[in-house]
């Protein structure tokens, strides 16, 4: 069912039980004064969610069900109350019903026409098309102020009415869920992620990339709405943003959207597949070519943080996209090649290597061109390099590599034993993964004789104070 028809549906009941309050209060015949000021809140309650009915198509789901929810509590008191002094022929007792009790009514109502009013105040753009200016705090919201401001922003991005209150709109959550992780749970668990949906089929461009920006802290704060943005079409709706024109504009958005989807797909295998098998998946092959170094730098995270995934789940690693002889997989490795061969960026060089090693499994033994990659890398200028090279060829030469004999004798004649002796000299967040992967090599490769006097020079280096772990 469409938001606007379960808007619809539940202000139609609350109108539907206003109505039947109202007959039940002009049958009653006990404190008949008390009963007539209860019936005329009601009558002007009745009249707001008429009101708020016409304008439905503007009124977001959860806000409207939590105003709506409590208003229909009062109003079922009220019934209820009016039902005692209802005369009925089959009543032997009379029923005692004490002033207050029609006072907290009177009170309980009064919150719920405020709540409504606000609802609508919030929800309803004015004649031109700017939002009223509101005062205090909606009865509901009195004990946690930070949902009624939530759904004062939430109602502001679903109407969409101004570019900038939007986008203004949207950096304030933003700013929100960043400081406060718990506020992030409360968009997510108040209906934000259809109203984010919403945005990113109908909103402005520079609307959809603040909103997909806002969409990768959510859910960096809070990890479970991955499968809730899921649900509503998110991964889609970012995925379609990827392959716009490049314009100004555009490339802003294809850096948020892809932000956006690497949090969704870390440590999430369906979405991970979900990614995967969309035929947009090849388009991160060719966002690593731009030249927006912003678009390039997200689009590599996000294959990085799938491949990761894949590394640990056999069934996303069985998939087409990681098949060897796929046009998207030849892609891929051979944009990451170039960039890893350009070896100048270490902020696209790192994740680049991380990815090499998460693929390690997909390439075959004829596939030596990356490990002869990685191997240079080891002599890089910056350490942080040098020993990712190293953790992603330990991947290639560990047993839980079907290859790994293979691999281990294409890793040393590319040269790297020499290069991991070098390495094992230096401090033990370069030495001990150093020692790690020449001891992998020499048990795959021990008729190399090469890499045996290495570990047995290696061993019999002295560690220095600072060499010690």
């Amino acid at each position: 069912m469409a938001e606007d028809d379960i808007v619809k549906d539940i202000l139609t009941s609350a109108i539907n039980l206003a109505v039947q309050v109202i007959e039940a209060s002009n049958e009653t015949i006990f404190f008949k004064k008390e009963c007539d000021e209860v019936k005329n809140k009601v009558q002007k309650l009745l009249e707001l969610l008429e009101k708020a009915l016409i304008a439905s198509s503007s009124l977001c789901e959860f806000p409207t069900r939590h105003v709506i929810s409590i208003a229909e509590a009062m109003r079922r008191k009220s019934l209820s109350l009016f039902y005692k002094g209802i005369p009925r022929v089959t009543n032997r007792f009379i029923t005692i019903i004490h002033v207050s009790t029609y006072q907290k009514m009177l009170v309980g109502l009064e919150r719920s026409i405020n709540d409504v009013s606000w609802l609508l105040n919030v929800s309803v753009p004015s004649n031109d098309g700017e939002q009223e200016e509101l005062f205090g705090l909606p009865p509901f919201a009195m004990n946690d102020p930070t949902l009624s401001m939530i759904y004062e922003l939430m109602a502001i991005l679903y109407r969409g009415t101004l570019d900038e209150d939007s986008c203004e709109a949207a950096r304030s959550l933003r700013s929100m869920a960043s400081d406060n992780p718990r506020c992030a749970e409360i968009m997510i668990r108040n209906g934000l992620c259809s109203v984010f949906a919403k945005i990113l089929r109908q909103g402005s461009m520079r609307a959809q990339a603040e909103v997909a920006c806002t969409t990768s802290v959510l859910v960096a704060s809070f990890p479970e709405s991955q499968d809730l943005f899921a649900q509503h079409d998110v991964i889609q709706l970012l995925l379609s943003h990827l392959v716009t024109p490049e314009v100004e504009d555009s490339l802003q958005m294809k850096a948020m959207a892809a932000k956006a989807l690497r949090e969704l797909a870390k440590g999430n295998s369906s979405i991970c597949k979900s990614i995967t098998d969309s035929k947009r998946f090849l388009r991160f092959a060719n966002l690593l070519e731009t030249q927006d170094k912003q678009v390039r730098y997200n689009s590599l995270m996000v294959l990085t943080e799938i491949t990761a995934v894949a590394e640990q789940d056999s069934d996303l690693r069985r998939s087409s996209a990681f098949k060897c002889k796929s046009p998207v997989f030849k892609a891929i490795v051979h944009q990451i090649h170039k960039l890893t061969g350009e070896n100048g960026d270490t902020v696209l060089l790192i994740p680049c290597i991380t990815l090499i090693g998460n693929l390690a499994r997909a390439f075959r033994a004829s596939d030596t061109s990356m490990i002869e990659q990685l191997v240079k890398l080891l002599g890089h200028q910056d350490p942080k390099v040098s020993r990712e090279a190293i953790v992603a060829l330990t991947k290639f030469a560990r047993p839980s590599n079907y290859l790994h004999n293979d691999h281990s004798r294409a890793i040393v004649e590319a040269g790297a034993a020499r290069r991991l002796i070098e390495l094992s000299s230096l401090g033990c967040e370069i030495r001990i993964p150093a020692l790690e992967l020449l001891i992998c090599i020499a048990a795959h490769v021990p008729e190399k004789e090469e890499v045996v006097k290495v570990l047995e020079c290696a061993s019999n280096q002295p560690l220095t104070n600072s060499q010690m772990c």
